[in-house]
């Protein structure tokens, strides 16, 4: 009986160790310890004596766990196996909490460099703005020095209005990134996007814009000036993929929904594509296809898109490349 009961023991502290081994944090080192006591002590009888392991579960704050009620040679017998279990767990308990604060310098650190980046970001962007915003000024004050020199002051001031046009879209994608309020009103996306696809196709001659519109009005709730800006860098940025005499189409629709009507608007261009490896990332602020600009004007659309409860999406192949924008037609309300 005797060798049976220690058997039994050597069992018990073996399956404590492997337990603790196996545990991932304090609660679990508890619970093996615990298990110990249970699979070791017999049913409590009439005396006092006790087992007890004394487990470090916190910095500074310890635990004891005891089994009660056991005959004074029990003690003796289980004693030192307890020690020896209490011993393992403190050991176990050490590790994980020198575990738990490797993972919080670890995620202070990874805090610490998202704000490095973040600040590289931000100094990389203030340099670039300010040599892109530079050459369209520049421009513009040769043009305005110059204009009647040639006796055509009129082809100054088209191109003036060219480069003031082209300096408001960056403008207007810079400050995008600081956040906006909408101003909502009821507007009319055939007249803004027709005025929109007027402005671009004139500084954008050499293009050929298509524009249909499935009704001669499509009202809906939007901000007016956002909406303007984000048709009229869809089509720009249409122009820009096309080489001169490409086809560039606009069109606007009504479409059903479960909640409620949706306003489409599409603009489809026959240039050469999205490279394939920007992906959805073509939205992303800083990525763009083009060299000339801050890769600000698509993550601009999609953040107006986004704002009002609608989104934007990409189609694109080589010769073909369609961004199609869905907004609710009862405004950004509609579609929470």
């Amino acid at each position: 009986a005797l060798l049976a009961r220690a058997l039994a023991d050597r069992g018990a502290v073996v399956d404590a160790a492997a337990r603790i081994q196996a545990a991932a944090d304090v609660s679990a080192v508890r619970a093996a310890a615990s298990h110990f006591l249970v699979q070791c002590a017999d049913p409590p009888g009439g005396d006092a004596c006790d087992v007890a392991l004394v487990l470090d579960v916190a910095p500074g704050r310890s635990e004891r766990i005891a089994a009660t009620g056991l005959a004074p040679e029990r003690v003796a017998d289980l004693q030192p196996q307890a020690d020896a279990v209490a011993a393992l767990a403190n050991l176990a308990l050490e590790r994980l909490h020198l575990l738990a604060q490797l993972k919080d310098e670890v995620a202070r650190q990874a805090r610490e460099l998202a704000r490095i980046a973040t600040e590289q970001r931000c100094a990389e962007l203030v340099r670039e703005v300010a040599h892109e915003l530079r050459k369209p000024t520049e421009e513009i004050r040769d043009l305005a020095r110059g204009a009647g020199a040639d006796g055509a002051p009129h082809v100054a001031l088209a191109r003036i209005e060219a480069v003031t046009h082209e300096l408001s879209r960056r403008l207007d994608g810079l400050l995008s990134r600081g956040g906006w309020r909408l101003d909502l009103r009821r507007v009319d996306l055939v007249r803004i996007a027709g005025e929109a696809a007027t402005r671009v196709a004139r500084l954008r001659g050499e293009r050929r814009f298509a524009v249909r519109h499935a009704g001669a009005r499509l009202p809906l709730v939007a901000d007016p000036t956002r909406l303007a800006s984000l048709v009229e860098n869809l089509l720009d940025n249409a122009a820009k993929a096309t080489a001169p005499g490409g086809r560039i189409a606009l069109r606007t629709r009504l479409e059903p929904g479960a909640r409620g009507a949706r306003v489409v608007l599409e603009v489809e261009d026959d240039g050469a594509g999205v490279p394939p490896e920007l992906g959805a990332d073509v939205f992303e602020p800083g990525v763009g296809a083009f060299r000339d600009g801050f890769g600000l004007g698509l993550a601009l659309c999609r953040d107006v898109a986004a704002s009002h409860g609608g989104r934007i999406e990409l189609a694109s192949a080589p010769g073909r490349t369609l961004f199609r924008v869905e907004l609710p037609q009862l405004g950004p309300e509609a579609a929470s």
